[in-house]
């Protein structure tokens, strides 16, 4: 038995080098001429067909892209993972207190101050590590940040949203409850956020 698991965790060991030294590869090959590929791509993606044909090359580019998202989430959403792990305690636990719920919204305001410059050079960094990024002119990387920047800080924090609530938390340890948005963007722009993670969370990625 000891001997069956001693040649098991080799195996493991095994197929986790050969996938390192394949992804690295990977990496190597296409982490150039990005944007290229996609155009080459994107118009057999694009057609109404329940199968898309796609030879060897485009295919590893599209495992590639998969791997290289992943791993990107993975690298800048540590903090996010803790607190959906603070969020699903609460929730079994049923409570409703926060921190913040007596706060004034000057406390609120003021977490929101110190938030905001950091998710903003958070999501820039993320963004730049992205594939094909690097390739875009600096002036294009602007005008894509400025259009997507609350795009991309939705798809990350709508993981904590969930039963109708919001458990981010601000730099202040304050909670940016449902509440507390409403009070600051408005009830429209908070229902609209709250359908779109709804939806997001269902995708379970």
């Amino acid at each position: 038995m000891s001997r069956g698991m001693n040649i098991a965790q080799q195996i493991v060991k095994l197929n986790t080098l050969a996938l390192t030294n394949y992804m690295t590869n990977c990496d190597e090959h296409f982490s150039i001429n990005v944007l290229e590929r996609m155009n080459t791509i994107a118009p057999k993606l694009s057609k109404p067909e329940i199968f898309t044909e796609l030879n060897y090359e485009e295919s590893t580019f599209i495992r590639y892209l998969r791997w290289k998202m992943f791993d990107l989430c993975a690298s800048y959403n540590a903090r996010t993972k803790q607190l959906i792990e603070r969020m699903i305690g609460l929730i079994n636990l049923g409570i409703r207190e926060y921190p913040g719920n007596s706060s004034s919204i000057m406390e609120i305001w003021a977490g929101l101050t110190d938030a905001i410059p950091f998710h903003v050079k958070n999501l820039i960094a993320f963004a730049k590590e992205m594939p094909g990024v690097a390739e875009l002119c600096s002036q294009d990387f602007h005008k894509m940040m400025n259009n997507r920047l609350f795009d991309f800080w939705l798809i990350k924090h709508a993981p904590l949203i969930r039963n109708n609530e919001s458990y981010m938390m601000l730099p202040n340890g304050l909670q940016y409850t449902r509440g507390w948005m409403i009070q600051i963007i408005g009830e429209e722009m908070v229902k609209t956020m709250f359908e779109f993670a709804e939806k997001f969370n269902q995708l379970k990625l």
